[in-house]
């Protein structure tokens, strides 16, 4: 299959460039991890998770939502998004280029990312009417927003669709409000409000009113055990534990898993709760356990997914839970 694929062109990589593989912080060697995402991720749509009653009319409401004020995010990730965002300091030549630059920290260029992913959300997106509402939950700078608006208008002629966002990362934030407001979205879209917020908490934002909910990636947890190690060392302490070789290695395992659990719980939950019913909720990539594949990011297996519908965890329709293996070349 496509992740035995995967594996075997990562393991005919040198180890320098599979340790890369499961290294954060550095911002040169997250674009190599999230390139190979791209290729190799989980996709998950959930068409129509939430049990159907009925279909709002979509279109702009004022008011909609304000903003929180700004969320404190010191992760290292978030550091490194900030200031690879600085970068970008002038935003009328940004717009002018961005289609032939990296996006969004993936080795890939924005009309490259489009391209491959073009197909599904032409299908998975296709529910949308012109004028309905639209919600990314972790959105960076709003590029994937962009282009899931070029795309629906390309292939179906929906057109007036509002977006609204947010991100944990403040400069990012910034950095899409101020694209977005220089012209970056298509001339079919408009902007409600992107905020700086934690996706597991959107308090801030009404449950029941968007046509339809998605995230590009689900990060997991950092370092859920807290072992507090330096990266290399972490990884092998955490490799320690999926073998069994570590004092207690059982009950870590079930810590670990249920950390991530509950992480994984609260967001999708978020995103499930701000639908309006009987629309769609979309998670565009998601990782596997590293203990199943150790040159994944981190996060939860399929059986975690079907559980969780069919538990009734999220207020959803289990009939509605579709898994889509990714199908993305790398050419």
């Amino acid at each position: 299959g496509l992740l035995e694929k995967c594996q075997e062109q990562r393991l005919s990589d040198s180890d320098e460039e599979m340790q890369i593989v499961r290294i954060r912080p550095e911002s040169n060697k997250i674009r190599q991890v999230k390139a190979l995402i791209l290729v190799c991720g989980f996709l998950m749509a959930s068409v129509g998770i939430i049990v159907p009653v009925g279909h709002a009319e979509g279109g702009a409401f004022p008011g909609l939502l304000t903003c929180p004020a700004t969320y404190q995010e010191v992760s290292d990730e978030a550091r490194m998004y900030n200031e690879d965002d600085k970068q970008i300091s002038n935003i009328d030549d940004y717009i002018k280029t961005f289609r032939s630059k990296p996006f969004d920290e993936w080795d890939v260029s924005y009309e490259n990312f489009k391209e491959k992913l073009q197909r599904y959300k032409a299908e998975k997106f296709a529910s949308l009417k012109s004028g309905d509402i639209v919600y990314e939950s972790a959105c960076g700078i709003g590029l994937n927003l962009v282009a899931t608006l070029e795309v629906l208008e390309e292939q179906h002629n929906i057109t007036d669709l509002v977006v609204y966002g947010n991100d944990f990362a403040q400069n990012s934030v910034e950095l899409a409000n101020k694209l977005m407001d220089g012209g970056i979205l298509p001339a079919n879209g408009h902007k409600g409000a992107i905020c700086q917020s934690d996706s597991k908490n959107l308090s801030f934002v009404p449950k029941d009113s968007f046509d339809l909910v998605f995230t590009g990636y689900l990060t997991n947890v950092w370092d859920p055990l807290e072992t507090g190690l330096d990266e290399e060392d972490m990884w092998d302490y955490y490799s320690n534990v999926c073998l069994g070789e570590e004092p207690n290695s059982k009950q870590l395992l079930e810590l670990w898993t249920s950390r991530q659990e509950e992480w994984y719980t609260q967001w999708v939950g978020e995103m499930v709760r701000i639908a309006k019913p009987g629309s769609p909720v979309i998670i565009e990539q998601i990782s596997q356990p590293y203990c199943d594949n150790p040159r994944d990011w981190d996060g939860m297996n399929r059986t975690f997914w079907e559980n969780g519908i069919q538990d009734g965890i999220w207020d959803v329709d289990p009939s509605s839970l579709e898994m889509v293996t990714a199908e993305i070349d790398n050419s």
